[in-house]
């Protein structure tokens, strides 16, 4: 339920039938959180004492690659992914960044890409709450969901940024990746 440049990135592109650009092939692995198991963590670290002065990090434990995101978002949408493999280092030197725009893989999530991979571990927040964690894809579809009634008041696409990176670079439909 991001209204940034997050899921809904993708889910614009992916509708317009455009290709995504996997940076460095999008062999890349994150992690995700869905907001409510994020909110419901708040609200027990809050009220429960033994969580008292404890840091925790919630999300889904197994992390994926930033190639098969796509291939969910774009199976939960009903559509094709097209995508191309554009070099970091070439979309950096264009200006892109992780954080900051012109955006190239949605808004900060590129960036172990460029801090190098990491995990965090979900284990203490598992032992110490009583959390449900919710499974990836009802999270998937629900935020799916939340995007789809949102869609109307989301600001036209700039493209331009991409448009130039994607100059001459192959385009191909996405293969279901690994995770």
């Amino acid at each position: 339920y991001s209204p940034g440049q997050r899921l809904g990135f993708f889910w614009d592109r992916l509708l317009a039938g455009r290709p995504i650009i996997l940076p460095d092939g999008g062999t890349t692995k994150l992690q995700m959180a869905f907001v409510h198991d994020v909110a419901d963590a708040l609200i027990c670290a809050a009220t429960d004492e033994h969580a008292k002065g404890a840091a925790f990090n919630i999300g889904w434990e197994d992390a994926m690659t930033q190639r098969a995101l796509i291939a969910d978002l774009a199976r939960v949408a009903g559509v094709e992914a097209l995508v191309a493999e554009i070099p970091r280092a070439r979309l950096f030197e264009a200006g892109a960044s992780p954080f900051d725009a012109p955006h190239y893989f949605g808004e900060s999530l590129d960036i172990s890409g460029v801090l190098g991979e990491f995990h965090l571990s979900t284990a203490r927040a598992k032992q110490a709450l009583p959390l449900i964690e919710t499974p990836w894809e009802a999270a998937l579809s629900a935020a799916y969901e939340w995007y789809q009634s949102q869609r109307s008041a989301s600001p036209e696409l700039d493209t331009k940024f991409e448009d130039l990176m994607l100059r001459g670079a192959p385009v191909m439909a996405l293969e279901t990746p690994e995770r």
